[in-house]
């Protein structure tokens, strides 16, 4: 937006409809700017968007109301509507794809605490880190031999920046079993739109020593979490916060 160094502030701005896409505010610079000889502010407004459907999408003009004065009459500018066309996601879709379009990778895994005792809980979180869309991203699977692991609750929190985005993964594990166990790799799927490909990412999970304990520590986990894995037994689902 450029307005003159002597404009007033009672204008009114209206941003597009962005129908059909999801959206995240950008923030507002101010700057100045010298054409022909005259000052203009400048005021730049970042909306990032991803497409929520394939086709052909509008982005409705956005406008700028100018009120009335004593010598000129109320006017509106606009600029041009913008069409684009989104291609489909390409088949097969893999079974993991969890949602996650651009360019990342799996990154730090932790364990916590890394040394267990018989029915004592542990976290486990998992980063996805990179440069894309996370806003439409659903919870992975953790698959566990459940003869060895419970998996009592699971969160994700994401993190949408300019300049890069991640989500971490966190589940509460309780081992079933003493000894040396081994967790399997944790796989899941991004679509990469430079490859026009779907990219298999892999971490490896830590192995974990389990000392026998007792098992009545399960006591400890706090009484909504149980619930809420008896919820998750039964409907198949987990808790995404």
């Amino acid at each position: 937006l450029y307005t003159g160094s002597n404009a007033g502030d009672d204008k009114r701005y209206i941003p597009p409809d962005f129908a059909g896409f999801g959206q995240r505010e950008g923030a507002v610079e101010g700057d100045t700017e010298l054409i022909s000889g005259v000052q203009y502010n400048v005021l730049r407004q970042s909306t990032q968007l991803y497409p929520n459907r394939a086709g052909t999408l509008t982005i409705a003009p956005a406008q700028l109301v100018i009120p009335a004065t004593a010598t000129t009459a109320e006017r509106t500018l606009q600029t041009e509507p913008i069409t684009i066309t989104v291609r489909p996601l390409p088949e097969p879709i893999p079974a993991d794809f969890i949602g996650a379009v651009g360019q990342f990778e799996l990154g730090a895994v932790t364990l916590e605490p890394e040394t267990l005792a018989l029915q004592q809980p542990a976290t486990l979180t998992i980063t996805l880190s990179g440069t894309g869309s996370l806003e439409q991203i659903q919870r992975p699977d953790l698959l566990l031999p459940e003869t060895e692991w419970r998996i009592y609750n699971h969160s994700m929190a994401v993190d949408v920046g300019d300049d890069g985005s991640s989500v971490t993964f966190t589940w509460m594990l309780v081992p079933q079993q003493a000894g040396l166990l081994t967790l399997p790799a944790f796989t899941m799927s991004s679509f990469d739109p430079q490859q026009n490909g779907f990219t298999t990412l892999s971490a490896v999970l830590p192995a974990v020593q389990v000392a026998p304990g007792d098992e009545t520590i399960i006591d400890s986990i706090p009484l909504d979490q149980q619930e809420r894995m008896d919820q998750s037994d039964a409907q198949g689902t987990a808790d995404i916060t």
